[in-house]
């Protein structure tokens, strides 16, 4: 039998209400001596602009060569909010950053829609979804004990996870996920706000989108229910959410926010020269990027959880997975090899064989292909030219 298990959903409006910070600084700032300010929690950008909702090659720090598809994502008080098909994928919790992953299933929010079967079940679309929007997500109510509702998906043999936004409306029997066409099931955590529970199977074929309700009465409302693909290798429910329709979504797109040598990003000419820079944000994964070039600016997380940059790792464990764990890491090099960073107020690690910084490009997260992504969020980033931070700075801006 194949493994499934089930993971407690996390409270969309609860965690990262609680977890997110605020992005105020106060007057005794660490980064007010940096020249290039990008804070995406606050929407503020010291030394440049970053409009939000399209492309434009303007002069803006950051352009997305990767999002071309709409999609939702949770803000700082745990809200879905809609984000358009160009420019950066920000919400006021950050910039999001993903890999490009398969969304297989239809009308995910729409459970009475005909794609579904229905056994001893009746679904309407006449609930509140998670964007907080009237009549966008379905109540399903079971009219006998156990009452399934399911969708069957032709797809090729695969690791999956399958997942929903779903909230109790009435009654106290336990819901339960299938993604085997009812081989197991698994009961899943529901409270009376939305969350988001997901199972995980290896090796499923033909997956499916099942939910069965114990008791006969009892009613649950369901919003973007999916079945999605591993996130380079993490079985996690995808970031990017879609409420998929009558058409397959499929391969949805990746984020590349990137700083182009053609696009007249002052963050680019920043780099090219000795400089210092900052990174805050949280991440899932264990491995990808947080800042990737074709040059010799590569700054990349390890699955021990050091810090890799210039070519030297961090101590061990300094680095913490997980959305709840908020991280700090900052650095500079001279451009002539010396060079130092420092991860979540710990001593600076340093080294001496930093090539001189080159290339055509840096991105956040992304190597063209999205697998560098961190399956998490940037919060904030700085940088400045000709600037070697103190041992004691260094230690002062990342600090927790």
């Amino acid at each position: 039998m194949a493994h499934i298990k089930a993971v407690a959903g996390v409270a969309v409006r609860g965690v990262l209400r609680n977890v997110l910070h605020s992005g105020t600084s106060g007057p005794t700032d660490p980064l007010a001596v940096f020249q290039y300010d990008l804070n995406f929690l606050t929407n503020t950008y010291k030394g440049g602009t970053q409009p939000l909702g399209n492309n434009t090659l303007d002069g803006r720090f950051l352009r997305d060569s990767g999002n071309y598809q709409a999609c939702y994502l949770p803000n700082k008080a745990g809200l879905l909010v809609s984000v358009g098909s160009a420019g950066i994928r920000r919400t006021d919790a950050g910039i999001w950053l993903y890999p490009s992953v398969s969304i297989l299933g239809l009308w995910g929010a729409d459970l009475s829609n005909a794609a579904w079967t229905k056994t001893g079940i009746n679904a309407v679309k006449n609930q509140v979804g998670a964007d907080g929007v009237a009549n966008t997500a379905s109540s399903i109510t079971a009219t006998t004990a156990n009452g399934v509702v399911k969708q069957v998906i032709t797809s090729a043999v695969a690791d999956r996870v399958m997942s929903a936004y779903v909230k109790r409306l009435s009654g106290t029997g336990t819901l339960e996920f299938s993604l085997d066409n009812e081989a197991t099931w698994t009961v899943v955590p529901v409270t009376n706000a939305y969350t988001r529970p997901f199972i995980v199977q290896l090796g499923v074929t033909n997956p499916s989108i099942a939910f069965r309700i114990a008791n006969s009465g009892d009613s649950f409302a369901v919003d973007f229910s999916m079945v999605s693909g591993a996130m380079n290798g993490q079985l996690l429910p995808y970031g990017y959410l879609v409420r998929s329709t009558g058409t397959a979504v499929g391969s949805f797109s990746r984020s590349t926010p990137w700083a182009l040598n053609t696009d007249n990003s002052p963050l680019f000419t920043c780099i090219t020269q000795p400089f210092a820079w900052y990174w805050q944000g949280r991440a899932d994964r264990l491995g990808g990027g947080l800042f990737v070039s074709d040059g010799a600016f590569q700054v990349n997380i390890v699955a021990d959880g050091t810090i890799q940059y210039g070519g030297k790792s961090s101590p061990t464990g300094q680095w913490k997975a997980g959305m709840s764990n908020l991280n700090k890491v900052a650095g500079w090099t001279n451009g002539a090899g010396i060079a130092k960073f420092s991860i979540n107020g710990n001593p600076p690690t340093s080294t001496s064989t930093l090539l001189t910084p080159n290339g055509t490009h840096f991105v956040f997260s992304s190597n063209g292909s999205g697998g560098a992504a961190i399956n998490g969020l940037v919060e904030r980033a700085a940088f400045s030219p000709n600037y070697a931070p103190s041992d004691a700075d260094l230690m002062a801006m990342t600090a927790p």
